[in-house]
């Protein structure tokens, strides 16, 4: 199960939520085209969200501080 946050001011957790939804659909609907799409945009949304996710682990290691968003 994902624990993606589903306010849309976090465009990355949005953009997974939206590219879950889309590949739900384009399966629904054999929509090959719609479904690659669908699948680049969560891939490429999961990347920068955990390259985000690993630069606050850094940094809360070299800190020691616990960052709250």
């Amino acid at each position: 199960m994902l624990r993606l946050n589903p306010n849309p001011n976090h465009s990355l957790d949005a953009g997974l939520i939206k590219g879950l939804a889309d590949t739900m659909q384009a399966l629904s609907t054999k929509d090959s085209a719609a479904l690659e799409t669908a699948l680049t945009a969560i891939e490429k949304n999961a990347q920068a969200l955990l390259k985000q996710e690993w630069d606050k682990s850094k940094r809360e290691a070299i800190s020691g501080k616990v960052e709250v968003a």
